[in-house]
Order: C-alpha cells, then structure tokens, then sequence
C-alpha cells in the first residue's frame, strides 16, 4: 500500500512538471517550425543533432561555420547531442521538422524527472513528506523551469539530472558503511564519466563530492573502513578514467591545449586514474597500524602524497599552471571583453531593471530570503545526529549557493538541493508549529498555508505569462528576447533563399566561400536558419576568440575604410545589425553601428529617413520598421563598390544622392554622399547601389549629382559594382566658387 501511494506521488510530481514545463507550446511549435524560447545555444545543439542525424554516428566537433574562416572546435562534449540524434532518429529518421519536435520534448522530461529525483532523495534524507514538498517545490520552480521547458534544447537540463543522481549514489554509499557495494561503485564511476561526456564543467561539482569523499575516507572509525572505503572510490574513479581515455586522453585543443579542465582533453582521464591510484595506495599503506590506525596519520600521509603529486605534475606538465590559471579565470570573469556583456554572468542580485531582487524573487520565490536559516538549520541536525550524508547536503547546497550569488548562470546547478534544503525545512517548521499548537492544529496549518502561497507568490506570476499563452495563443503579449528571435529568424530564413549557398554546411572537410557578422548573441541563431557561416557567436571568446575580438574592431571602427579591411580579411559578405550592435558594449560607443543602423531610424521632421554615405556596404533588406512589437533588424551585403568618376570645378563640393526604397517604409530612404574636385578638377564617388536594383530593397533609376546650380546624373549598372568599375559622371561646370554646394 505504502509502495503504491509512493508511485501515485512520484506520478503526481513528473505530472506536475510536464504540463508546467509544457506550457509555452504555442510559442515553441510555431507554423514556421519549432523555435526554442530563448534560443541562444539551443540552436546550436540542433545543428549538432541534426548532423548527426544525417551523419551517423559522426559527431559535429570542428565546425568550418563556427569562427569563420578559420573554424572552430567545439566546446561541449558529445554526450547529450549524440544520444538525441540516436533518439530522434529512430522515431522521425531524417525528417528535420520531426527530428526538431522529438528533441524539443526532451528538456521537458528530463526536468520532470529531475523533480521526481529530488523527492527520492529528500526523503532519503528526511522523510517522505520533506520529499513530496521538495519535489513539487521543484516542479514549480521557475529557476529549473527556465532550464527544462519546452523546447529548451540544451545539456544544462540533464546536467541538473545527473547531479541529483551522482549525489544520491554517494549517499547510498556513504548509508553502506563498511560494506561498499561493487556495483555502486561501477554505478558512481560510469555516472562521473557520463557526467563529464555531457558536460566539462561538470568537474566543479565532482571535485566537490571527491573532497567530501575523501574526508568520509580519512574519516572512518578504523583502519579497515578506511580501507574498505579507499578501494570503493578507487574503483569509481578508475572507471571513470577508463571510460573517458578513449574519447579524450592525448587530445589536444587548438585553443586550450592538452590540459585544461575546461574541455574533455588529458586533464580529465589523468585526474581521474590520479585518483584511483592515490586512493588504491592508501588501501595499501592503512595496512600496516603506524599508517592507517588513528584519523590524523591518514590525513599526515595523505598530505605528504598530495604535495609531492602537485610537485611532480608542476614539473613534468608546465603548461598544467598556465591552463588552471585560464580556467580559473572562466569563474573570475577574466576575459572581461566577453564575459561583462553576458547577462547571466551578473550576481544574483545584482541590478537588473532597477532592482537588487526582481529576479532572484521571480526565479527562487520569496523562499529564497530564509534558505540560509534553513541551511543552518539541516548543518545543525547533520551535527547533532552525526549524518555525513546530510553533510554532504549541506556542501553541496552552500557551495552552489555561493556560486548563484556570484554568478546567475549557476542557478540550474542550485535548484535542486536549494528544493531539498527548503522543502525539508518547510515540513520540520509546520511539524513543530503544528506539535506546539495542541487543539489548534488546524488553525496553525492554515495559517502555514496562506504564508507559503504568499511566499511562493512570484512564482505563480512568473507562471501566469506562460499560461496566458497557452490560453490566448500565439498572440500574447511577448517578451524582449522572442521578439527578438523572431525577427532574426525571419531574416535569417530570407537570407537563406537569398543568398548564395556556401559549402561545408554538411561537410566539414569543405571550406565555406563566405561568412557573415551579426551580433553574437544571435549567432547560433543566424547559423542555424541561414545555414551561413558565422564570425562570431554565442560561444563567444571560448572559441574563435581572434574572430570574434576582430567583429567587436569592425563595429568599432571609426570609418568604412578600416571596416571594410577588416571584414575583407575575415571574408564577410553580409552585415546583420540592430540596435545592439556587436553586442561587445553599448552600441552608441560603435562608430560603425551608428552608420550602419541609426540613420535610418531617426528622420528628422524636414528630411527623409538617410542612409550614411557608404561606398560598400549595400542595404538589401531590413524587418518591418515602427510597429508596435517587431524588432527592426537591417541587412547589408557587402559590395567591392563601382566609382562614378566625373569633372567639375577644382576643389567644388558635388552633392551625390540616390533614392533607396524598401517594402517595410511608406518613404524611400535616402543615400547621400559628399565628395571635393581635385585640383584636377576629377572627382570619385564610390557607390554600392546600381541603379534599378529590384528586392526588399530596390535603388532609384539613376544617381543625382549636384555642384552648386549645376545638376547631372550617373548611371551605375549591377555588374560595376560587382566588378568595382569606373563609372562615367557628369561633367559639372559650377557656378558657385569653390567648396560651396
């Protein structure tokens, strides 16, 4: 019976955390296809997934698309994009829109079973109740939602799923005492594996249970459970390692070297079988009293070994430091040009709209202000009742939580055990309050009831948007980043069918013809609709760092010259900007986003929206322009540029215009340019638009010269401006003097 009314409640759970996670289907299954919220790295792992979907069983790991020209190699592990094409393609085979709406549900029910994981283990720890409130707190909790929601395609979800499980494996192990199983140890050593397969990062949270495992190690009341222990975690990292040496050991990273922990590389599989051998010479040493009989001589040893495996490998692997200092540097925000323009990289209560705690309240509700009370509270009954494995609770909720106030991007990481914390918590206050209250007990639970709805409070106004979505359609009211989206996707796509194609989409063995430089926290976003190359992306410094440092200098630049050499060295043929610009700072600091994007928007009451006199960058399509929830987004396709050459009075100013239409303004837009006579009396004008060009974007019939009273016209054919050729102008005999116009 008590089985049953278990399964009912981890039903309930998973239940509650498919529709809440469900809930913005609307929005993600769109009739253009899937578009995942907030798509960001999403889109990459679908262009990963469907490469191998088509491409079984390679995986996507040098990308000629990522960091053009150069290519990049890609950061993440193999382990969550690889088993999603396995499914995909088993149940929609190559089919792109089936292979789209299988992967989209994933995230969904991986977060649903990460709720169910939660209450499993919160009640291991405490009890039945303290689970099924940490589990439902977890399915309703908008920090985990934000990770697992429909369409949310991204590794993080299972990340938060294996943390759960690897912390409940050493639990078990730590409830085992002096009996290990062996094959728990198997189970924890193929979960570290599998952990670090999906994620590099991952190593953060497995250095912290290695050190909690080594402290339950030294820690044993005798020589023998010392041993017994020591072999148990010797098997699991020894197996960790030799599942990781295949794919990473004697890899090195054309950006990282051979021994960064920030990709699967050496570093990793050489830990892991340091590890192994470590705990395996303990097993050997406790054997003898002088050695392993008391607590302090097992950490005396243990000391001595750690100090001369850190001399040895300082010594033989000099690069070792260097790549620790990096990686360090990823948690210390030591590449400032990229991580200080990264939204999650603000402390959790940071400023963000105004406000020190808009965002923590909305993400963790008002529960979030107690959690150190009841953190305090789970330390002080661990102390009390010598339970290591509530320890182990109580590390891992305060090491994440110290990292979420830090950094937001860690509030996946945090959502599980700051549910079991404050779920266990929740339970022993109403029991203590309810024991307390004798004959008013239920008056008590009311009470109870009515502060935790109003504590919970945010979370069903996070929730209330989600659900008018649902309830209203397509129609509701979005937010910034969809708006956005939707806009990039929608020139993304036009781009597609209008552009050449470029090699190497399918093949990364070809070199693409051409790339392109948008934003970078649209790149993956453009990649994936366009199917262009990208200078830089959402990756951001971590790969093609020098390309994408070389588009912050283009948008930088203070004149067309120096942008263009840029651009001409990267091998850029389209521009795609908008208010942002590169994204790298403000983008009123952006001399070339101001020229490219501003003009066009800010017409003055007398004068015609103007575009900046640009000789090579040609404007060829942009969004809809000043309505009401459409972002405006511009295209400009780069153009080697024809000169109109013309004769005018020595040093006379000639005014150069040329009417530039777009189907998104009722107004043409205006091209203008002003250049000086030389003392020869020749002048050159270098234009991007040939006359009668048709599209989004369509020129006027024909370039108007004036110097002074003196009018003339120019006629500039496609195939100049392709071929960068003089022009013919007119020849203007001002009547004015010299210089006015």
């Amino acid at each position: 019976m008590r089985r049953g009314r278990t399964a009912l409640w981890a039903l309930l759970i998973f239940g509650l955390g498919l529709a809440t996670r469900a809930m913005w289907w609307p929005r993600v299954f769109t009739p253009q296809g899937m578009m995942p919220p907030h798509g960001a790295d999403s889109y990459y792992h679908l262009r990963r997934i469907w490469y191998s979907v088509v491409r079984f069983p390679e995986v996507l790991e040098r990308d000629p698309y990522v960091g053009f020209p150069v290519g990049g190699e890609i950061v993440w592990p193999p382990g969550f994009d690889l088993p999603l094409a396995m499914l995909a393609r088993a149940l929609a085979g190559k089919d792109a829109a089936g292979v789209e709406a299988v992967v989209a549900w994933v995230p969904v029910v991986l977060g649903a079973l990460t709720a169910v994981a939660v209450a499993g283990l919160a009640s291991r720890l405490f009890s039945r109740e303290a689970g099924l409130v940490s589990g439902l707190l977890l399915a309703l909790l908008p920090a985990h939602y934000s990770y697992s929601q429909l369409g949310k395609v991204d590794h993080h979800v299972a990340v938060s799923l294996l943390s759960v499980l690897l912390v409940w494996g050493c639990v078990t192990a730590i409830a085992r005492g002096r009996r290990p199983w062996p094959g728990l140890a198997a189970a924890l050593g193929l979960g570290l594996a599998t952990f670090l397969y999906i994620w590099a990062g991952g190593l953060l949270l497995i250095a912290m249970l290695q050190g909690l495992a080594a402290l339950w190690m030294f820690q044993a009341p005798d020589a023998d459970a010392a041993r017994s222990r020591a072999w148990h975690l010797a098997g699991a990292q020894a197996l960790a390692a030799l599942l990781l040496a295949p794919y990473a050991l004697g890899r090195s990273w054309d950006q990282y070297g051979g021994w960064s922990p920030l990709v699967l590389c050496s570093f990793q599989p050489v830990w892991f079988a340091a590890t192994a051998g470590a705990c395996a010479l303990f097993a050997f040493a406790w054997r003898w009293p002088g050695l392993g009989a008391s607590a302090a001589a097992r950490w005396l040893g243990a000391l001595g070994l750690c100090v001369a495996g850190l001399l040895v490998a300082w010594t033989v692997l000099p690069e070792l430091a260097g790549s620790l200092d990096y990686a360090a540097g990823w948690f210390g925000k030591a590449e400032a040009d990229f991580q200080l323009q990264v939204a999650e990289l603000l402390p959790l209560f940071g400023e963000v709209y105004g406000s020190h705690t808009r965002v923590p309240q909305q993400l963790f509700t008002f529960l979030i202000y107690p959690f150190p009370l009841a953190l305090a509270w789970v330390a002080l009954g661990a102390w009390r009742s010598a339970r290591p494995d509530r320890w182990l609770l109580v590390v891992w909720a305060g090491a994440s939580g110290a990292a979420v106030l830090t950094q937001i991007r860690f509030v996946n990481s945090f959502s599980a055990p700051f549910a079991i914390v404050t779920g266990a918590a929740l339970v022993a206050a109403l029991a203590a309050l309810r024991e307390r209250a004798g004959s008013r007990r239920a008056l008590v639970s009311a009470v109870a009831g009515v502060l935790l709805i109003g504590a919970v409070w945010p979370s069903a106004g996070f929730f209330y948007g989600r659900a008018a979505v649902w309830w209203k359609g397509r129609g509701a009211t979005a937010d910034f980043t969809y708006i956005r989206g939707l806009a990039y996707r929608h020139a993304a796509r036009w781009l597609a069918n209008h552009s050449p194609p470029t090699r190497g989409w399918m093949d990364p063995s070809q070199q693409p013809e051409y790339g392109m430089v948008v934003p970078w926290t649209l790149g993956h976003l453009v990649r994936y609709e366009a199917k262009r190359p990208q200078i830089q992306d959402n990756l951001g410094v971590y790969v093609g760092r020098d390309q994408f440092l070389a588009a912050g200098r283009y948008f930088a630049a203070p004149n067309e010259g120096e942008a263009v050499a840029i651009l001409d060295e990267l091998g850029v043929r389209y521009v795609m900007i908008d208010s942002l610009g590169s994204g790298h700072g403000p983008a009123g600091e952006q001399p070339m986003t101001r020229k490219l994007y501003l003009p066009g928007l800010r017409p003055s009451p007398d004068q015609p929206a103007r575009l900046a006199a640009l000789g090579r960058h040609r404007l060829v399509f942009e969004t809809p322009v000043g309505q009401r929830g459409v972002w405006h987004l511009m295209i400009y396709e780069l153009v080697p540029g024809a000169r109109i050459v013309g004769q005018a009075t020595p040093g006379a100013t000639i005014n150069v215009s040329l009417p530039v239409h777009s189907r998104e303004r009722k107004e043409p837009l205006l091209w203008r340019a002003r250049v000086r006579a030389g003392a020869d009396g020749v002048f050159r004008v270098p234009v991007p638009y040939a006359n009668g060009l048709a599209g989004p974007v369509s020129a006027g019939p024909r370039y108007q010269l004036r110097c002074g009273d003196e009018q003339g016209v120019a006629i500039v054919s496609e195939k100049a401006v392709r071929e960068q050729a003089a022009v013919p102008g007119p020849r203007l005999a001002c009547a004015t003097a010299p210089g006015s116009g």
